[in-house]
């Protein structure tokens, strides 16, 4: 956490007079009382409140209706949810903030905007932001910041009925050993009706699943329309999961995932991969990636099939190492849709597989293939060690293959450069590399790499930029 520490300066000057005047102490001006309601384990309904020695109960919490402005402080293992509702909303640059160095069960902000939760731990119910079919406006600024939950369904949910929520932040923050996700957004689902999430510095691991479908996850972003998730980790999550992934979006628009890792990550039958843009997934883009280690794919594009067209994805400048280490016919990328897929772009990309226990897997696969409409995959780097290059399970409807870099020990016939790109540590190019000012130019490319290299001159293939 970073500390503004502003030092003000005041200046005095003194007047000579010629008589003699009465010396008064200056009166200090009375500031109004802080807004601040104590809340700890041993409080109780009768007392006040108002002062660290007289806290309130949480019952006596949740039966008073804050005000716009007012602080909770938290304090001690609170093992009840604290209820925060309409009649609770703060309002835009005087918000309801809760913090303080305490536990709660959990927290429930219903029907409520205008709300920063900072600094506390929740364990056994998380943190729940959501909102009825009757809310027909939006609900804004909602912060959470450094943070820890765990032993819940959900480290933190976000979901609605209504017209939905704008202007979330999540920072700082470690989501952990909680059973279905460590954060899960969804709108009122197929519809995209939440605006502006930002997810930075935000740790979630050993996320376990429940057993069942779909969970198992560590951040998960559907509903929204705009958000970053920036500078997160997410690992070791669903060792009991099934159809999960790292970090990963759907029925989304124009979200960027960058900055990010995600390794390690299980599951017991499908998927337990990296990063996903799934169904649904619109103008998203995931860059600046590191995956490994991973039980499934590294990066994944699929359209499941629902009614939100996927379309419109990039994904440029991410690594993945040695993912599909388990689960069958994946890859580093693996691309393919129930319905189809339009207009997907792979540029600059490195992947480095070596034979895993996964069959059939290699360092690009295809999964019902045919969906991909528009795929274009260029400059990449595909490193395949004991394995092909290519895995299909139906080929891609459309594909433009150019300018990549293949090598393999088994055969490659496929259009571009066939070679050994020369790795050196941490899959940096040597100068010898037949990868090094062989890139091409595209359209909207960045110009700095994954280790945030600047590209000066002619760009290199792959994620990594020869220095």
């Amino acid at each position: 956490m970073k500390y503004l520490v502003i030092a003000f300066l005041f200046l005095s000057c003194t007047k000579q007079v010629t008589k003699t005047t009465e010396t008064k102490e200056p009166v200090s001006p009375v500031s109004p009382q802080l807004p601040v309601y104590y809340i700890s384990a041993d409080g109780n309904t009768t007392n006040s409140g108002r002062t660290p020695d007289k806290p309130w109960s949480i019952s006596r919490a949740n039966n008073h209706d804050f005000s716009a402005g007012d602080i909770l402080q938290i304090s001690g293992k609170i093992d009840e949810v604290l209820y925060i509702g309409r009649e609770d909303a703060g309002e835009a640059g005087a918000p309801l903030t809760i913090q303080g160095s305490g536990t709660l069960k959990g927290i429930d902000l219903y029907n409520t905007e205008n709300i920063t939760i900072k600094q506390l731990r929740f364990v056994g119910e998380g943190i729940m932001i959501h909102q009825d079919q009757d809310t027909k406006e939006y609900l804004s600024n909602f912060i959470v910041d450094s943070v820890e939950s765990s032993e819940a369904m959900w480290g933190l949910k976000i979901h609605t009925s209504g017209k939905g929520f704008e202007n979330v932040s999540i920072t700082n923050s470690v989501f952990h050993h909680n059973r279905h996700s460590g954060i899960y957004t969804i709108g009122n689902w197929p519809e995209i009706n939440h605006r502006n999430i930002h997810i930075k510095n935000v740790i979630a691991h050993h996320n376990s699943g429940t057993g069942e479908t779909n969970t198992g996850h560590g951040i998960v972003v559907a509903g929204f329309n705009g958000g970053v998730i920036e500078y997160s980790e997410a690992y070791e999550n669903g060792s009991n999961g099934d159809a999960n992934i790292g970090i990963w979006a759907f029925d989304a628009i124009d979200i960027t995932i960058q900055y990010c890792k995600s390794h390690h990550n299980r599951s017991k039958k499908v998927d337990g991969g990296g990063f996903d843009l799934d169904g649904g997934t619109q103008q998203c883009v995931i860059q600046y990636c590191q995956s490994w280690e991973n039980d499934g794919e590294g990066f994944l594009l699929f359209d499941y099939g629902g009614p939100n067209p996927t379309k419109n994805n990039t994904f440029q400048y991410n690594i993945s190492y040695n993912d599909a280490r388990k689960n069958t016919n994946y890859g580093g990328f693996t691309l393919g849709g129930v319905n189809p897929v339009y207009n997907t772009r792979l540029y600059n990309n490195t992947v480095y597989i070596s034979k895993g226990a996964g069959v059939n897997n290699g360092a690009l696969t295809f999964i019902y293939g045919a969906a991909m409409k528009g795929l274009e995959v260029k400059n990449n780097i595909f490193y395949a060690d004991g394995l092909g290059i290519t895995a299909y399970y139906d080929s891609p409807a459309t594909m433009e293959l150019a300018n990549n870099l293949y090598y393999s020990t088994k055969t490659i016939s496929l259009a571009g450069l066939v070679g050994d790109p020369l790795f050196s540590e941490n899959l940096y190019l040597t100068q010898t590399s037949p990868a090094v000012n062989k890139g091409i130019e595209l359209d909207g490319l960045p110009k700095k790499d994954i280790y945030n290299n600047a590209i000066t001159n002619q760009r290199d293939i792959g994620a990594i930029e020869s220095h």
